[in-house]
């Protein structure tokens, strides 16, 4: 029991894969080349799409088309899987950008100095008479 703990410890701790492995991708392309083949038909001719009751040396034709296109097919995944993500990322952006709060512009140059007022009351009652006074002469 503790080897079936430990072997499930770390299956839990591997990282997670980033890309498909070979052997998967390639059963993957086959699904998307198939697709483009047959999307336009029924789906009652798809067992007669795959020839899987075809003799081995129709079938065997059959997959080498498939074989011989395999790179283009992939080219074309990739090229659709790239704009794919692109358009997710561009998607991510938006939501985020529209989440956040808007920027204040800064302003261009020197900040303005803060004029600090260091009179006591006393000086700035004086400093009121003295204005009215001379408002008044005026």
């Amino acid at each position: 029991m503790t080897d079936e703990h430990t072997t499930m410890n770390q299956e839990a701790t591997k990282s997670p894969i980033k890309t498909l492995p070979a052997k998967y991708e390639k059963f993957l392309l086959f699904g998307y080349w198939f697709y483009h083949q047959v999307k336009d038909s029924n789906m009652d001719d798809i067992p007669e799409s795959l020839h899987l009751f075809d003799t081995p040396e129709r079938q065997m034709e059959y997959m080498d088309h498939f074989l011989e296109d395999y790179k283009l097919i992939k080219k074309d995944w990739k090229t659709k899987m790239r704009e794919k993500d692109k358009e997710q990322k561009q998607k991510e952006k938006a939501a985020i950008k529209a989440a956040a709060p808007p920027k204040e512009k800064m302003k261009r140059g020197r900040k303005k100095k803060e004029i600090i007022d260091t009179r006591t009351p006393e000086e700035k009652l004086i400093d009121e008479i003295v204005r009215k006074a001379q408002q008044d002469y005026e």
